[in-house]
Order: structure tokens, then C-alpha cells, then sequence
């Protein structure tokens, strides 16, 4: 399993599919228990890999949150690049101006890596990092964001997905993705 290298595609259906099933099973049961009858939560993905839509916006995966838990009311959207790290090093260059297409969306322009580590048997939990800060990085190293070949640390930044959807996303005052009222804006 080892020298196993999957494809990034097939990765990001089954991470998308992942989170939506544990998220949708784990509140189902749970969110009438909190005391909020009225609550409800929805998160989704959309597969943008391969599509015309990834050629136009530069991402793999789209993300969109709608809470209405007790205070809490939050309505958000994010589009992310996905990328291996080998090592913690990921190739956020490419022949489609990925990087540069999605950090001009401050607010909803991401990269999600996933982490192979061949010197440990578990591999570090995928992490979430600004298109915007890694272009400022690409930048300070005197590259161009255009650049096919632009390998990047990315161990360095950014946050693990656990905490990127609890305190970024779901969060109605934080910085990171894009609010919108109806399905349609997302």
C-alpha cells in the first residue's frame, strides 16, 4: 500500500462524499437533542474536477454551508484546488492559471491538500490553505503564479479541515468563504 499513489479525481469524490455522509448522519441525529427544533443544516459539494466549470473558476470541489442552529445562522460558499503534498510539498502550479483564478476570490478561493507521508502509516489529516497567501508566497520566492511547476511547503500555513469548516466556515464572522442569500448566488 505503501508505494500506492491514487489519483487526485478519485480522492476528492470520496473526501466529498465522506464529510457529507458523516456530517448528515452525525447531526440527524444529534441537532433535535441540542434543543433546536426548528434548526437546520445543510453542507454540500459540487465536482467541479474536469468540468468546464473547473477550467472557469480554477477548482475542484465546491463547498456550500447553510446553518440556522439557534443563534447561529450562517450561509457560505468555497471553491478548492486540490492537491497532493508528498512529504508536505505540493505543486500548486499548473497550465490553467489555477492560483491565480482563485486568489481573486479572497473570501472563497482555497487549496485542499492531502498529505502522503511514506515514513509514517497514517497520513497527516488534509489541510486547507488561502490561494491568496500562497500566491503572496509564490510571489516572495520571485516566481510567477503562472508558472506550471511552483512547489510550495505547505506544512508551514493554513489550517487542518477539521478546524477550516468548524471556525472558518461555519463561523458567519470569520473571513473565509463567500456569503450568499439564496442556493442560486452560491
Amino acid at each position: 500500500m505503501a508505494g500506492v499513489i491514487a489519483h487526485e479525481d478519485i480522492l476528492n469524490g470520496r473526501f466529498s462524499a465522506n464529510v457529507e455522509n458523516w456530517l448528515t448522519r452525525w447531526a440527524a441525529r444529534r441537532i433535535q437533542a441540542f434543543g433546536y427544533p426548528s434548526s437546520y443544516s445543510y453542507l454540500g459539494t459540487l465536482q467541479l474536477a474536469n468540468t468546464r466549470e473547473e477550467a472557469r473558476t480554477g477548482a475542484d470541489i465546491g463547498v456550500i454551508i447553510t446553518l440556522n442552529v439557534g443563534g447561529l445562522r450562517c450561509r457560505k460558499a468555497v471553491l478548492l484546488q486540490a492537491k497532493r503534498a508528498k512529504q508536505g510539498i505540493a505543486n500548486v502550479g499548473s497550465t490553467k492559471g489555477q492560483l491565480l483564478k482563485l486568489s481573486k476570490l479572497p473570501r472563497a478561493g482555497y487549496y485542499l491538500f492531502y498529505h502522503e507521508s511514506p515514513t509514517t502509516p497514517f497520513c497527516p489529516v488534509p489541510t486547507v490553505s488561502s490561494a491568496e497567501l500562497l500566491q503572496q508566497r509564490v510571489l516572495d520566492m520571485q516566481k510567477s503564479p503562472e508558472a506550471r511547476n511552483l512547489p510550495l511547503d505547505v506544512r508551514t500555513s493554513g489550517w487542518d479541515w477539521a478546524s477550516f469548516v468548524s471556525f472558518g466556515l461555519c463561523n458567519a464572522q470569520s473571513d473565509i468563504g463567500e456569503t450568499f442569500d439564496t442556493f442560486q448566488d452560491a
